[in-house]
């Protein structure tokens, strides 16, 4: 159940094109090449190994980063690249 629920988001972010706390690096990556936002907070995401499995809960989490803002900034970058 857990798995159909996690591949529902993935569809979901998919189709609406936004990275929530539930997306991996890896495919927040491959929805924008922006990395601006990664950049700004001095993270090195697009080059961890971990990428294909840290979610950006994880990510905000271990840097101590405030999720929402987070979340809201790659958004808005994601919204950039797609205009």
């Amino acid at each position: 159940m857990q798995q159909l629920s996690a591949l529902f988001h993935f569809f979901l972010e998919t189709i609406t094109m936004t990275i929530s706390e539930n997306i991996t690096v890896e495919k927040a990556l491959k929805m924008s090449k922006n990395t601006m936002v990664f950049r700004k907070y001095n993270l090195y995401c697009p080059e961890c190994r971990g990428n294909s499995e840290d979610t950006m809960k994880v990510v905000a989490l271990n840097n101590r980063l405030n999720l929402k803002k987070f979340l809201k900034e790659l958004n808005e970058a994601l919204k950039k690249s797609k205009s």
